[in-house]
């Protein structure tokens, strides 16, 4: 299996007072400890306060303040920026599902189009639904699974098993 790089943290953000930011930066920190980068959807869409001057938050909750041109528009943006940097610099998807979500759903499914693995954290307490199920590489009940999984898949933390029985080293001889 590749060595894991860079992950997409996906998760639903909608209706969430920290748009899903406090799951990630806790475990965007336990990644980082493993040699991981990550991108966090809520920390890297913060143009939107730049570029349209309205709150992200409110953007997700309260859709009827905002024009649909205006909606269209920011989305048209958000989209691009994500499904880009699963496209272009993710080796996988970490997904934390809570709740149906479109956008988590779309992303899923464009990774797994692209080949690249989805391994989720089912937090609904119920079964994940046939859609997101088809799409996932690796389905996990805890973040500590997950963890024990990547670390395992990036060798972290692991030691040759020779060694520590005791053996020594493969030494080379030269024969003259």
């Amino acid at each position: 299996m590749k060595k894991i790089k860079t992950v997409y943290l996906a998760g639903t953000m909608a209706g969430l007072k920290d748009l899903g930011a406090g799951w990630r930066s806790t475990e965007k920190a336990k990644l980082s400890a493993m040699g991981i980068d990550s991108f966090s959807p809520p920390e890297n869409e913060s143009f939107i306060v730049d570029k349209y001057k309205c709150d992200p938050y409110d953007l997700n909750t309260n859709w009827n303040k905002y024009s649909d041109k205006l909606r269209k528009e920011i989305f048209t943006d958000i989209i691009k920026l994500d499904l880009e940097f699963i496209r272009d610099k993710s080796d996988a998807i970490v997904c934390y599902y809570t709740k149906p979500s479109t956008g988590t759903v779309s992303e899923l499914t464009w990774a797994h189009m692209l080949g690249i693995p989805n391994y989720v954290v089912n937090g609904s307490g119920e079964r994940l639904p046939g859609w997101v199920l088809a799409c996932v590489t690796k389905e996990f009940k805890t973040f500590d699974a997950l963890n024990r999984f990547l670390r395992k898949v990036n060798n972290v933390g692991q030691r040759n098993k020779k060694r520590e029985a005791g053996s020594k080293p493969n030494t080379l001889r030269c024969v003259s």
